[in-house]
């Protein structure tokens, strides 16, 4: 069990905040409340980002000084949070009222999707969970309401609690499991993807990221791969398992479920290009990580 939060969970919120300040034509994320969660002691880089809307050099600054730490990190976080938004508000729409956010890290997305008669769970290690919920004391006044917080290791026998807790329903759930699968082992990704399966009835649906097999084999040669092993290595995160997009559909299959679409980010970049006309980069990354979407 680890002793602290997650440093992983910082860098991912750094990076939505960064993403946030992007000027409108460039901009992929806005995340409102992604400054306000970042810890007290960075009271520069809160500072340095508030400024953002005065100084048209802050974003490109920033971009630049978070690709130095995980290159294409900003990008590639800005986009599959961005999709995971896409599917999320597409569950809403279709009438699903119980959203579960699978090691949350420091997500907002029970504020900035708040909605009548949707419950959300938030389930995450009790020391990132404790963090986050001294950041909110500060900017919200306390949890946010109507959000039930599940404190989990998901290295032990949870899907039992989890079960327990949310309760027999009818209805299913949207669960988002993001940016967790790949630090795991594959045992741990199978139990836990047949634990949702179990948690929620017919209709439930699940959005996930994934790497390659080759993100966790010390012998791929994949440039871009080694790098985001380095990554993981430098914050003792390591990344344990990958699974190719071409073998996610028999995966899937023997853990219950079955997969209903994949994107790489680079597709959902080009996506959003043509769409909406959003200049976004190319990092080499974008390639690699993809958006698994699944149902049951």
């Amino acid at each position: 069990m680890k002793e602290s939060s997650s440093t992983t969970a910082v860098d991912t919120l750094a990076s939505r905040a960064i993403a946030s300040i992007a000027p409108r034509r460039r901009r992929i994320l806005h995340d409102p409340f992604a400054r306000s969660l970042l810890p007290a002691h960075w009271l520069v880089p809160k500072f340095y980002f508030w400024q953002a809307r005065f100084n048209p050099l802050v974003y490109p600054i920033s971009v630049l000084i978070a690709d130095l730490v995980s290159p294409g990190g900003v990008l590639q976080i800005a986009l599959r949070h961005r999709h995971m938004d896409e599917c999320l508000a597409r569950a809403i729409r279709d009438g699903v009222r119980r959203i579960v956010i699978l090691g949350a890290g420091y997500d907002s997305r029970c504020m900035r999707f708040r909605t009548d008669g949707v419950e959300f769970i938030e389930i995450d290690h009790p020391h990132t969970q404790n963090a986050k919920h001294r950041r909110l004391d500060r900017i919200n006044g306390g949890p946010v309401p109507g959000v039930r917080y599940l404190p989990i290791d998901f290295c032990g026998d949870w899907a039992a609690d989890v079960a327990r807790e949310i309760g027999a329903t009818q209805h299913p759930a949207f669960f988002i499991w993001e940016g967790v699968a790949y630090y795991l082992p594959e045992e741990a990704v199978r139990y836990t993807l047949a634990a949702i399966r179990r948690c929620s009835p017919a209709g439930g649906r699940i959005v996930f990221d994934m790497f390659p097999r080759g993100i966790a084999d010390p012998a791929c040669a994949d440039p871009v791969l080694r790098k985001m092993r380095r990554y993981g290595e430098r914050h003792r995160e390591h990344f344990q398992w990958g699974c190719d997009r071409s073998e996610m559909p028999g995966f899937l299959a023997e853990c219950g479920l079955r997969l209903d679409s994949t994107i790489t980010l680079r597709e959902y970049a080009d996506r959003l290009r043509a769409d909406e006309g959003i200049r976004i980069g190319d990092a080499a990354v974008l390639a690699r990580l993809y958006n698994v979407e699944a149902s049951w």
